[in-house]
């Protein structure tokens, strides 16, 4: 996928001096930047399994908890 993106002047000049340390293209940071940087985002706001409950449990673990849903 094909995209336009516009850089500010300080943003160019450290993307043009990342790209010539690595002798790699700017379309290359970019894709790896923005990789790296949205699967940390993705990660820290992953949901884990206790997580989608919590909000039904109490303390003590079960206080909220439907009645069909066993205690023990």
């Amino acid at each position: 996928m094909s995209m336009s993106v516009r850089l500010d002047k300080e943003t160019q000049t450290i993307l043009s001096k990342t790209a010539k340390i690595l002798q790699t293209s700017k379309g290359a940071v970019i894709k790896s930047s923005l990789r790296e940087y949205c699967s940390r985002i993705l990660e820290e706001n992953r949901n884990y399994p206790y997580e989608l409950i919590a909000d039904l449990l109490d303390k003590e673990g079960m206080q909220k908890l439907p009645a069909t849903i066993s205690r023990n």
